[in-house]
């Protein structure tokens, strides 16, 4: 009896390794605690594909929102509609409502589904950023207060189903040091929206942010790529 369970127990093990050995996940959760080990590990994350694509789409939904809440006073100032900026002040804070919403679509849906609706938020709301009417405006502060709740819950579900947790905070550290220093770009485009007829400028960055929004989409299909191909690899070892 004692052998039959010991070679039970093996063959379990074999095949939990076997499936690590088959994910093409990123594993961190290292049983060493190697230094060494630990570094080398972290260095493959760092300069693997999927992190470095996930970078730049972070960066580019990070600058879009954080350029926004720092000029949104100014952009429907300069639509004649001044008066709306408490409005906006009043509808963020709602955003937070639509985070357990998000979170069921992670859950049901999964990462690329996700991605799919958040990155439709955020070009919506680019778009709806270039209208100077006042009920499209509302609109818009909607969306926004929306996309911006949602995507702390993408950044962080994603980095952890892809890489685990060990890593997980100085993972979302880098990145967002990378969206914090494209940041600095931002006192000298506002210094060239301000110097002159800055609701033309306003909207060429808007356009800039929309087209970075419709690129980021390819971003959206390499997602549903990945997943056909683990969903693929499942059913061939299945």
């Amino acid at each position: 009896l004692i052998v039959m369970e010991r070679g039970e127990g093996e063959k379990k093990a074999q095949s939990e390794e076997g499936e690590t050995e088959a994910s093409p996940r990123v594993v961190t959760n290292i049983s060493s605690d190697s230094p060494s080990s630990k570094i080398r590990t972290l260095g493959t994350i760092l300069i693997s594909w999927r992190f470095l694509l996930f970078s730049i789409f972070w960066v580019i939904i990070y600058l879009r929102f954080s350029f926004y809440l720092a000029t949104v006073s100014q952009q429907v100032d300069a639509m004649g509609m001044a008066e709306l900026a408490d409005g906006f002040n009043l509808v963020l804070p709602f955003g937070c409502l639509s985070v357990p919403i998000f979170g069921a679509v992670l859950d049901r849906f999964g990462i690329p589904t996700a991605g799919l609706v958040l990155n439709i938020l955020g070009v919506t709301s680019s778009a709806l950023a270039l209208v100077g009417v006042g009920w499209v405006q509302w609109a818009h502060f909607v969306l926004f207060s929306c996309y911006r709740s949602a995507l702390f819950a993408f950044f962080y579900c994603w980095l952890g189903l892809n890489f685990g947790y060990q890593f997980l905070g100085l993972l979302a550290g880098v990145v967002s040091l990378a969206g914090g220093l494209i940041q600095f770009a931002n006192p000298s485009v506002n210094e060239w929206v301000n110097a002159e007829d800055a609701l033309s400028r306003y909207q060429v960055v808007n356009w800039v942010f929309l087209c970075l929004g419709l690129l980021s989409f390819g971003y959206v299909g390499v997602l549903f790529w990945e997943s056909g191909r683990e969903r693929s690899s499942r059913n061939v070892q299945g």
